[in-house]
């Protein structure tokens, strides 16, 4: 069952206000208030005992303890955080839980969907594509939908990027925000979306704080090992955006490794990723457009280049649809020529005495025909035996011609401008083999039941 943020809201927002009148300990997944006055303890009770019993699905009252000098109250969140809602009742409280968070072993980046985080204290709402920060205060108001970064997905960058350590798995958009608040929260937050950003741009990650950098030289760094102020982290969390689109957005291979030819060079083993990205990473995007753009000319004379190759191994290919064609008609002609001259001559050496009907009829002249008929069906097979194999195998040949010289085109272009350029003469070839085979077929037919078609078409 999902929550609706709005049914809780203003229930969770006047439980934030009644803890403070008490002292808070406060986890992701519980929270305690104790008291030192009864009224107040017995006011909260009151006041959460008139919580809708589908909230209380959410967040539950466990146990409530009472001594003569301390009163609490101890809330289970877990229903809540099972629903990607996260409640802090204070700044400190979501600080002290920031502070304690292991970027990748924390199970909230592991939860699928978008993040909502309310806190109590909170100046404004800050939206993201996958983290939603709800300031508890007065009144729910309308949430605008996240920005959209434009940033490439896990699965993406699992193609691109060596996971060597176990349990290592990022999002890069998990802590992204359109804006963030400067203060301390701000800061951690932005500092974790820039350490998840800053791993699209390396080539292994060894471990959670240590990764190999593969360009004109290897460099094996620590992710961050230095505090760095809030102006320095922004500016390089709107560089690292902007690089990675560019990056993932095509030739991901070949984008990325431009970028870490000239981060290679530049940074320090003494230094950290983020520190050493913060200040040679704009000029390593600088030329590594510049260079990609000389590239891309090379590649796509290189490209035309392959395709001519190809286009010329078709068409040559191709001529061979036509020399069947002709050799197959030539040969039907041929066969007709032949039989006609066999009958003629026949005919010919019995002209003096000869009766039609008893020639045709004659035992000699019916084995003749059907011998003639035999022929007809051998010469066709063989024909069609012979023609199409060397079709298929010079299909083959032209496949394996391609592939071993492509540098550029893949596998699936290739097929694409192979089946456009002999589609058609293919489709004509079996048309026209089809209706000659028929002629062959017709030919054999009428030879072998002679006697059966001339009584047919009043010859007999």
């Amino acid at each position: 069952m999902n929550i609706n943020i709005r049914d809780v809201y203003q229930h969770l927002n006047y439980l934030a206000d009644l803890c403070g009148y008490g002292q808070l300990e406060a986890d992701i997944s519980f929270l305690t208030i104790k008291f030192d006055d009864l009224d107040q303890f017995r006011n909260v009770i009151k006041e959460s005992e008139k919580m809708p019993n589908e909230i209380k699905d959410y967040l539950k009252l466990d146990e409530l303890e009472a001594s003569d000098e301390e009163w609490s109250l101890n809330f289970n969140k877990q229903g809540l955080f099972k629903n990607g809602i996260f409640f802090f009742v204070s700044e400190s409280s979501f600080l002290s839980w920031l502070e304690d968070y292991t970027l990748f072993e924390s199970s909230l980046l592991n939860r699928p969907g978008r993040k909502i985080i309310l806190v109590k204290g909170l100046p404004e709402l800050f939206i993201g594509p996958k983290l939603l920060l709800i300031p508890l205060n007065n009144s729910f108001k309308e949430i605008p939908n996240p920005p959209e970064l434009h940033l490439p997905k896990s699965a993406l960058i699992k193609e691109h990027i060596h996971f060597l350590g176990p349990n290592l798995e990022i999002e890069p958009s998990e802590f992204a925000l359109s804006k963030y608040p400067e203060n301390q929260i701000g800061h951690r937050l932005l500092e974790y979306s820039c350490k998840l950003l800053s791993l699209c741009l390396v080539q292994d990650v060894l471990s959670s704080n240590e990764i190999r950098v593969k360009g004109l030289k290897t460099l094996n760094l620590e992710l961050m090992n230095s505090e760095m102020s809030f102006s320095e982290l922004l500016s390089l969390h709107n560089n690292l955006i902007q690089v990675i689109r560019w990056v993932y957005e095509e030739r991901v291979q070949t984008r990325l490794k431009l970028v870490s030819n000239r981060l290679s060079l530049d940074l320090l083993p003494s230094e950290s990723l983020i520190f050493g990205l913060s200040k040679h990473l704009e000029n390593a995007f600088e030329e590594a457009k510049e260079k990609y753009g000389f590239i891309i000319k090379d590649l796509s004379d290189e490209f035309d280049k392959e395709v001519r190759l190809l286009q010329t191994q078709i068409f040559d290919r191709a001529k061979n649809y036509g020399e069947k064609l002709r050799s197959l008609l030539a040969s039907l002609l041929r066969d007709i020529i032949a039989a006609i001259f066999l009958v003629g001559f026949s005919v010919l050496s019995k002209s003096n005495n000869l009766d039609v009907t008893k020639f045709l009829t004659n035992e000699g002249i019916q084995i003749l025909f059907r011998g003639l008929s035999i022929y007809f069906l051998a010469s066709i097979a063989l024909q069609v035996i012979f023609n199409i194999s060397d079709i298929l195998l010079t299909r083959a040949e032209l496949f394996r011609f391609a592939k071993s010289t492509r540098s550029y085109l893949r596998e699936d272009q290739i097929k694409k401008k192979i089946n456009d350029l002999l589609g058609d003469r293919e489709m004509m070839f079996g048309v026209l083999y089809f209706v000659i085979t028929l002629c062959y077929l017709l030919m054999a037919y009428l030879c072998w039941n002679l006697k059966y078609v001339l009584p047919l078409v009043g010859i007999l």
